[in-house]
């Protein structure tokens, strides 16, 4: 092993015998999705994400249907498309999915071999191959649907072509153009697919795509005290096109990828992960541009560091302090560490997200990351007890009732869940377990003359309330404790 950790940097060698090399990718070529207003959302990937304007289609180029905006950062290509009409299919993609990837197209030498190949795999036909030309040389197109929900895959072959981005695109000039954050590549994207569907679409990785599962979670591995997850790692023989493959799990509450499944009506891609080679100075530009990341991991996770880096901790460069300020997590596996971080989503649904990836000779997935991910998550959207704990003494849920959790859920203020109305509230507490009942109805039951003698059925509920402060004040309890109190009588009466 190398004194000396860089960067991990895919070439074209390969690098998992597993795979099978029928369908030989030299990248990814662009990531396209399907968005509402592909104009703002450019707008936005070039403020916060430090993208530049490269191509446009739509009307001023002839095209009647849709607006595409190509953006691109180093070696990575993004398509922001939207309908221009009521009857297109992005449209309703869009409706029903809200904004997501619809495309992956993949760099290949040839377009019509990997069609071939795939198709008499099993893959089922997006588009046959197509010879898209302009004065700037042809390009070869093909597409099969994915393994997971609407998801397409798309053969790119542009070795004759030296225009700025396809045929049909024209050069997009601006005069805003915000400097990049130091994003690279596209590292992997993350895939969600349904209750047990998880093997069914590693099977038709290494089927159609000649992929290897080369790592796996199970959910004993990836796991909190709420929600699990399992996943298996899919990737072509040189390493340069990863597919982690996510399925939910069994645990108390809903997970994210259960969340992800039901919001956006479907599996899809649930998020992207992008390289960098300085990740301190990329996620700190990109807080500045407004971008914001889930929650920073607790203090016993940065006190845990050099233990999980071990014989690679002597070789670590970066300043853990300057780390844990921006909330960018560290993992290690036997070829050395790495550093990742995950954006909160950029959808109103929570759906898509980014990640930010740092490989310093690691080729893992922060296997011991995860669990810290889908805690950080359910911080914010998952659990009813943190937010309970968390509440502290300023909290105006004394007279604590599931109105008043859904109000502090719903209305602005530092408990506001993101997109969560009042209505929607009501409906997540009662999904978690949380009946309406009022809590002076089983109060009266629990703490009455015939159970703890507490109350008598005469008491007023302020006489009621001021018995459970005395009762809490005596075993030096606190108000926080209070509301946890009478949340424990109302879900174990």
């Amino acid at each position: 092993m190398s004194e000396n950790l860089k960067s991990v940097n895919y070439g074209l060698e390969k690098i998992f015998e597993g795979a099978q090399d029928f369908l030989p990718l030299l990248g990814t070529d662009y990531v396209e999705f399907y968005v509402g207003n592909a104009k703002q959302a450019a707008h936005f990937y070039k403020t916060a994400f430090g993208f530049q304007s490269l191509a446009y289609a739509g009307l001023e180029t002839g095209v009647r249907d849709r607006a595409s905006y190509v953006l691109k950062q180093d070696k990575i290509r993004i398509v922001l498309t939207t309908a221009l009409n009521s009857k297109s299919p992005i449209g309703e993609h869009v409706k029903k999915h809200g904004d997501g990837v619809k495309v992956i197209a993949l760099w290949v030498e040839d377009a019509r071999s990997a069609y071939e190949e795939t198709t008499k795999r099993g893959a089922k036909s997006y588009f046959e191959p197509v010879v898209e030309k302009d004065e700037n040389g042809e390009v070869v197109r093909a597409g099969i649907y994915g393994a997971y929900g609407e998801t397409v895959f798309v053969f790119v072959e542009r070795k004759n072509y030296n225009g700025t981005f396809l045929p049909g695109y024209k050069e997009w000039k601006s005069d805003y153009n915000p400097e990049p954050v130091g994003l690279k590549f596209i590292d992997h994207m993350v895939g969600n697919t349904g209750w047990n569907r998880m093997n069914e679409a590693v099977k038709w990785f290494e089927d159609v795509m000649g992929f290897v599962n080369f790592l796996s979670f199970d959910d004993k591995q990836i796991t909190t005290e709420y929600s699990a997850l399992m996943s298996k790692v899919m990737s072509n023989g040189n390493g340069r096109i990863k597919f982690p493959i996510n399925e939910p799990a069994n645990g108390k509450k809903r997970s994210q990828i259960e969340e992800y499944l039901d919001f956006y009506e479907d599996e899809g891609v649930q998020h992207i992960a992008v390289a960098t080679d300085d990740i301190i100075t990329t996620v700190a530009d990109m807080r500045s541009r407004g971008i914001e990341f889930l929650s920073t991991p607790p203090q016993a996770y940065y006190d845990a560091i050099p233990d999980r880096l071990k014989d690679h901790m002597h070789k670590f460069k970066e300043d853990i302090n300057e780390l844990q300020k921006l909330g960018i997590m560290i993992d290690a596996d036997e070829e050395g560490y790495l550093l990742q971080i995950f954006t909160k989503p950029i959808e109103d649904r929570p759906t898509l997200f980014f990640e930010v990836i740092q490989r310093m000779g690691a080729r893992g997935f922060g296997a011991g990351n995860f669990k810290a991910l889908f805690e950080s998550i359910e911080i914010k959207f998952g659990s009813i007890d943190n937010f309970i704990l968390r509440t502290g003494k300023g909290s105006n849920l004394v007279q604590f009732d599931i109105e008043n959790v859904a109000l502090e859920f719903s209305k602005p203020g530092p408990n506001k869940l993101d997109n969560i109305g009042f209505a929607l509230a009501m409906e997540y507490l009662r999904n978690l377990g949380y009946t309406g009942a009022k809590p002076d109805v089983h109060i009266n039951r629990i703490c009455s003359e015939e159970r703890l003698g507490l109350f008598d059925n005469k008491s007023s509920d302020v006489k009621k309330h001021q018995r459970l402060m005395e009762i809490t004040t005596a075993l030096n309890l606190n108000l926080t404790d209070i509301i946890f109190i009478k949340l424990k009588i109302i879900c174990f009466s």
